[in-house]
């Protein structure tokens, strides 16, 4: 047994970016499912584990002595369960050999093919084989009879290379794709009219493979599970109040058993023309500006966007250098989000009623107050208090929401919607807001209050509202009962 390690001199090199990955080679377990031989003269064996007689796995022509003429191809049923949905890099087939009928390096090839009915001689034989054979896969590996050749003396005499490598990644590769849990591979002589090249296996079959392979990185829960930082969601509307917001997506790469191999978010930003204008990657890179990974990657902090409307879309690279999927798959579903600073200007507040600084109906009366706005900043509401100043108080979700049955408190502050209404709850953006209240005390009183934008931002003035309620509630008069 010999100890595999690592390059030193590559390990402590200061060009060498930590994480360093192995990426893994898989070979099956087993690798050779099945294997038969078959002969033109019938001597066919399937799946013998004899390691004596003539058993063994062959190809080519044999012209003399043990062939006598034979000509003989072997089928073998590869695993491939393991690397379903991998990106192969690269697949060699192995098959080990007891001697070559020349002393002078002669071709074997190997095919793929459909898999056959079955493994046994009422389902596989000369002329009763599987179709959809391709062409030779890779390059056809060389061998040679060695030592003592022509062999006289067996003792002194072998085969080199002891196995054949045949380059089956284009095959492993369709195998991943397609999701194959096996694969069909037949190894013959290019030429099995050449004597040369014919070839004595080994027992068993005598085939292994080995797989080096990757796999892609997905987005996380299918859909990236995209988000904006800081935002408020209006009316289907994501708005943020910043100029630099955060983005945030994730991905998972399951290329390590038991863990992930590590993954970077790749940001794009367009503006409402659909013109790229940003791209980054998150996290930020190291102090060697290399791209940092991390377990399911990380925000990124767009640089500075005027207000308006803006989309963006994020994909996942891991840390091979491999990318999520391909084509339109690649990335996340477009987002769309508005970047809106300005603060709204104070809104309007009027009310039949309770006129402002006058004396209006009586203390236990109600009065509709009409909370209003100039129709340019997209208000979705209203905070307002009775008795109390707002100061620099900001609309939050934790304010009271009115509605209808509301009973006003002084000095209580109260969210309402621009709903253009009673009070339904369902914002319309730029409506106005209608809270119907009893001031409950006679005398001079003061409502004050502040609008609210789809982006959550509050004004930083605001209306303050001044009118008197009387003592008892006004008669009026009209037409033929008014009187000098």
């Amino acid at each position: 047994k010999q100890l595999l390690g690592l390059n030193q001199e590559f390990l402590t090199a200061k060009s060498t970016a930590y994480p360093v990955y192995v990426d893994p080679e898989w070979s099956g377990r087993p690798s050779q499912l099945d294997w038969a031989r078959i002969s033109d003269n019938g001597w066919n064996v399937y799946n013998s584990t004899s390691t004596s007689g003539a058993t063994n796995a062959r190809e080519g022509w044999g012209n003399s002595n043990p062939g006598n003429g034979e000509r003989a191809r072997t089928y073998y049923q590869m695993n491939t369960s393991g690397i379903k949905g991998a990106v192969v890099t690269h697949a060699s087939l192995y098959v080990k050999q007891l001697s070559a009928a020349s002393c002078s390096d002669t071709p074997a090839a190997v095919y793929g093919t459909d898999r056959p009915a079955g493994w046994s001689s009422s389902s596989l034989y000369w002329g009763h084989e599987p179709g959809g054979r391709t062409g030779a896969l890779g390059t056809n590996p060389k061998s040679h009879e060695a030592g003592t050749c022509p062999v006289t003396d067996g003792a002194n005499s072998w085969v080199s290379p002891p196995s054949l490598e045949f380059d089956v990644t284009s095959r492993a590769q369709s195998a991943a794709k397609g999701g194959w849990k096996s694969m069909t591979l037949m190894v013959q002589s290019p030429d099995m009219n050449d004597a040369t090249q014919w070839k004595q296996l080994a027992y068993g079959g005598g085939a292994t493979m080995s797989v080096t392979y990757s796999y892609r990185p997905k987005l996380k829960n299918g859909t990236g599970t995209p988000a904006v930082k800081p935002s408020s969601v209006s009316m289907g509307k994501t708005m943020t109040t910043t100029h630099t917001p955060t983005l945030s997506a994730r991905a998972v790469d399951p290329d390590l058993a038991g863990g992930s191999e590590l993954v970077r978010i790749d940001y794009h930003v367009f503006n409402s023309s659909g013109t790229l204008i940003h791209q980054g990657f998150g996290p930020s890179t190291d102090s060697k500006k290399r791209a940092r990974y991390n377990t399911n990657g990380s925000d990124w902090t767009t640089p500075s966007l005027p207000d308006g409307t803006y989309t963006w879309k994020a994909t996942a690279q891991n840390a091979a250098g491999y990318w999520v999927g391909s084509g339109a798959d690649i990335w996340t579903k477009t987002q769309t989000f508005t970047v809106d600073t300005s603060a709204p200007p104070a809104p309007t507040v009027t009310s039949s009623q309770f006129p402002a600084k006058q004396i209006g109906a009586a203390f236990g009366d109600k009065g509709t107050f009409t909370l209003g706005n100039n129709h340019t900043n997209n208000i979705t509401g209203y905070l307002f208090a009775l008795d109390a100043t707002l100061g620099n108080t900001v609309y939050s979700s934790t304010v009271t929401h009115w509605t209808t049955s509301t009973k006003i408190t002084a000095g209580k502050v109260y969210y309402v919607t621009s709903d253009n209404g009673p009070g339904t709850g369902t914002s319309v953006v730029n409506g106005s807001a209608s809270p119907a209240f009893a001031p409950g005390t006679a005398g001079p009183h003061t409502l004050y209050a502040k609008a609210v934008d789809q982006a959550g931002s509050t004004s930083v003035s605001q209306t303050a509202y001044s009118f008197y309620a009387g003592t008892s509630t006004p008669t009026y008069a009209y037409g033929d009962k008014m009187i000098a």
